[in-house]
C-alpha cells in the first residue's frame, strides 16, 4: 500500500494491550500444537511443489536430527518462527552506526527514488531499483518527499522531480527520509573508509553477520537448506511517523525458484518491533498456499532473449511497456487443464488499506486471521516464502530498524533461480554461497 494519511492517530492504549493479550494467546496455542507433534512436520521445502521422491530423498540427507528441533517445527507448522536474542546488541548496534555512517557517506539526497509496495508503485520501478541488484541504493519513503519543479537556463522546458522535504535534508535528519538500502550489503567483507582518504577499510558487520557460523548453523543445520545462497538483502528503515505501511505479500513472489520455491527470509529486529512503531503481521500456517503472484522481469520491455540471457539491456518496447509486471499464477484447476497461465485470480485476502488502519482494526477486520509478532533488538524472525505477511505504519517517535536476508537454495539442491526475476546479477557474478566445501570459494553459487 501507499503512504497517505500516514499521521492518523495509533489506537488507544486499552486497545494495543488487547491485541497484544490476543496475540499472544494466539502465539501461545501455535507453540504448544508444535510440543503435541507426535512426529516433526514435513519440511517446507518438500511440499510446497511436486518434486520427485529422489529430491526429496535428498533433503533428508542432512545428518542433522529433526526430533527435538523446535525451530524446523515450528517454522514447518506454522510458516514461520521467532528465535529470542539470535544477536547480540553488539550485533544489532554495529549495523546501525554502519547504516548511518553509509547513509552521510554515499547517499546523494539530491537523487531520489521512493518505494512503495502497492501495485502501481511495484510495476513503475525503474532503472536505480534494477541496478541495485548487486550494488547499495538507497530508497525513501514517499511521505518525506514533496515535488520540485526546475527550468532550463532559456526557460524552454520544466523538469518535474522530487525532493526531500526541509526537514529531512541536514545530513542527521536526511537517515529519517529513508525506507530501506539495499539489495547487495552483504556482498563485501569491507567498506572503504573516506575518513582515511579511502585508504583504509572498515569491517562490514552485515557480511559478517550474513556469514557468521550461527546463519549457517540455523540454515543448514537445523532448517536443513542444503545449498543455501543468498541472492538479497535489505535495510529497512520504517521511520517515526512516515514509515509506510507494507502491503500483505509473499516472498517467494519477488523471489522466484523453479522447480520448486525455496525462499526463506531472516528478518532481524535491530530496534524493538512492537504493534506502535510497525512490527511484523503474519497469517500462520498461510504457507501451506502455492504462490498467488509472480513479480516478473515484463518481456514486452526486456525481450525474450535478454531475459533469458539475464541481461539488463532492453530490447523491446521501452517507450510504452513497464519493466515490470505483476502476473496471476496458474492454479490448481489451470494446471489440471493443462493451462500454464492464469485463467482467474487465486483467492488471497482481501486488499487492506493498511495506511488507515489501526492495529486493533487490523486485528478485527481480518478476524484475528493477521497476528503481529513483536520483538526485541536482537530477535529473529524466520519465515518461508509462501508465508502471508504484512506491516503497518509507524505513527509512533520511535524508528524500527531491521536487516532483512533473503536466501533460497542454490544449485547442488538442482534449484534455479528464475531469469524472470527483478534481481539479475551480472553475467558470471555469483550469488553469496553459505554452506562452502573444500573447493569452493564462498561466493559460488547461481
Amino acid at each position: 500500500c501507499g503512504t497517505k494519511n500516514i499521521m492518523s492517530t495509533a489506537a488507544p492504549i486499552d486497545k494495543i494491550d488487547l491485541v497484544r493479550s490476543e496475540a499472544a494467546r494466539r502465539l501461545q496455542e501455535l507453540e504448544e500444537q508444535v510440543k503435541a507433534l507426535a512426529s516433526p512436520p514435513p519440511s517446507w521445502l518438500e511440499t510446497n511443489s511436486a518434486e520427485t521422491s529422489e529430491d526429496s530423498a535428498h533433503q533428508n540427507e542432512n545428518p542433522h536430527d529433526r526430533h527435538d528441533n523446535f525451530a524446523f517445527a515450528h517454522l514447518n507448522h506454522a510458516g514461520f518462527v521467532k528465535l529470542s536474542q539470535f544477536a547480540s546488541l553488539d550485533e544489532c548496534e554495529a549495523m546501525k552506526a554502519e547504516m548511518v555512517r553509509l547513509v552521510k557517506e554515499e547517499w546523494n539526497e539530491h537523487e531520489v527514488e521512493d518505494f512503495g509496495t502497492n501495485a502501481v508503485q511495484n510495476e513503475a520501478r525503474g532503472d536505480y531499483f534494477l541496478a541495485s541488484a548487486d550494488r547499495i541504493h538507497y530508497f525513501c519513503e514517499p511521505a518525506a518527499l514533496q515535488d520540485s519543479t526546475t527550468t532550463n537556463k532559456d526557460e524552454s522546458s520544466i523538469a518535474r522531480t522530487k525532493t526531500l522535504k526541509p526537514e529531512y535534508q541536514s545530513p542527521d535528519a536526511k537517515v529519517q527520509a529513508l525506507n530501506k538500502a539495499g539489495h547487495a550489503l552483504h556482498c563485501v567483507k569491507y567498506f572503504d573508509d573516506p575518513s582515511d582518504g579511502g585508504h583504509r577499510r572498515r569491517p562490514n558487520p552485515f557480511y559478517d553477520y550474513c556469514t557468521s557460523d550461527k546463519i549457517r548453523r540455523l540454515v543448514h543445520q537445523e532448517l536443513q537448506w542444503r545449498d543455501p545462497v543468498v541472492p538479497q538483502s535489505m535495510y529497512i528503515f520504517k521511520a517515526p511517523r512516515v514509515g509506510g505501511a507494507v502491503s500483505s505479500h509473499q516472498d517467494s513472489t519477488f523471489l522466484w525458484t523453479e522447480p520448486r520455491q525455496s525462499c526463506l527470509g531472516l528478518w532481524l529486529a535491530l530496534d524493538d518491533a512492537t504493534l506502535n512503531n510497525g512490527c511484523l503481521w503474519v497469517r500462520p500456517q498461510s504457507h501451506t498456499e502455492p504462490v498467488h503472484r509472480q513479480y516478473k522481469r515484463n518481456p514486452q520491455h526486456f525481450g525474450d532473449d535478454v531475459i533469458e540471457q539475464r541481461h539488463n539491456v532492453p530490447k523491446g518496447n521501452v517507450e510504452t511497456e513497464s519493466k515490470f509486471v505483476m502476473e496471476n499464477c496458474p492454479t490448481k484447476t489451470d494446471h489440471e487443464n493443462g493451462n500454464t497461465t492464469a485463467s482467474q485470480p487465486q483467492e488471497t485476502p482481501p486488499p487492506l488499506d493498511l495506511d488507515t488502519l489501526s492495529a486493533h482494526e487490523l486485528w478485527s477486520q481480518t478476524n484475528h486471521d493477521y497476528v503481529p509478532v513483536e520483538c526485541r533488538a536482537g530477535d529473529l524472525l524466520v519465515f518461508v516464502g509462501t508465508l502471508d505477511h504484512l506491516s503497518l505504519p509507524n505513527v509512533s517517535a520511535e524508528q524500527r530498524h531491521t536487516f532483512q536476508l533473503h536466501l533460497v537454495e542454490g544449485p547442488r539442491a538442482n534449484v534455479t533461480w528464475s531469469p524472470y526475476n527483478w534481481l539479475q546479477y551480472p553475467p558470471g557474478k555469483p550469488f553469496l554461497r553459505l554452506v562452502v566445501k573444500d573447493d569452493d570459494d564462498v561466493n559460488s553459487g547461481e
